[in-house]
């Protein structure tokens, strides 16, 4: 993942997703899985594939201009991408808010066989599949 240095002046630099922490800027382009919970800063033309966190086949566009209106739906907030949805096209800049086991992701409760609805880490297998 992109982010910029500390300072905040120099280049963005490739990262290791885990060392990403709340404050953090990074950038984002077609292709990238996007790394942590991100309030965007800038945007041109950007769409989301949020099926793993929504169901949602088609892609959401996404804007950095805040939003007014009340959602009931964090996923439909146009100024925000979750961990674990990946870039379609476009690019953008983002601000990270949440990182780690405090994302929507892993927030998301996944049932299991039995019926009940354990917690466990699946974002696990996006940072590490295999």
């Amino acid at each position: 993942m992109k982010r910029r240095p500390a300072a905040g002046d120099g280049e963005f630099a490739e990262v290791p997703i885990e060392s990403l922490v709340p404050g953090d800027i990074v950038k984002l382009s077609a292709g990238d899985m996007i790394p942590a919970d991100l309030r965007l800063l800038e945007a041109k033309d950007l769409f989301i594939n949020q099926s793993v966190l929504t169901g949602e086949a088609m892609p959401a566009e996404k804007f950095c201009h805040p939003h007014q209106q009340e959602i009931k739906d964090p996923f439909d907030l146009p100024n925000m991408c979750f961990m674990g949805a990946n870039v379609v096209s476009g690019f953008a800049t983002g601000i990270v808010v949440r990182t780690g086991a405090h994302t929507f992701l892993d927030s998301l409760p996944m049932k299991s066989r039995d019926g009940g609805y354990p917690r466990p880490s699946i974002r696990a297998s996006i940072v590490s599949p295999g």
